[in-house]
């Protein structure tokens, strides 16, 4: 695998300016040898017979201030009326402890 490397600044249509210091780095790629499959012993049948739904994911991105935040917890609070088991996960909480 090569990888192109430049240092310095770049003009307006991203090419170098002059005196500015470019290559190649050829590095190999390392695999790991030592993952193996773990087989799971509630497996997603298993789960979806369990909770009565299947499962799906709601990513949120934007801004700072944009209001994510806010339409996650009114997801969760929607979904949780309607009887589904709703888990939340959010960077900015998480990040806090």
């Amino acid at each position: 695998m090569s990888v192109d490397i430049a240092y310095g600044r770049t003009n307006e249509s991203g090419q170098p300016s002059p005196g500015m210091r470019t290559g190649m780095l050829s590095l190999a790629l390392r695999r790991a040898n030592n993952i193996q499959c773990q087989t799971l012993e509630v497996n997603k049948a298993a789960r979806r017979t369990l909770n009565g739904h299947g499962s799906s994911v709601a990513w949120l991105t934007g801004l700072s201030g944009a209001g994510k935040s806010t339409v996650a917890s009114l997801l969760e609070n929607r979904l949780d009326a309607v009887g589904s088991d709703p888990t939340g996960l959010m960077a900015t909480t998480s990040a806090m402890g």
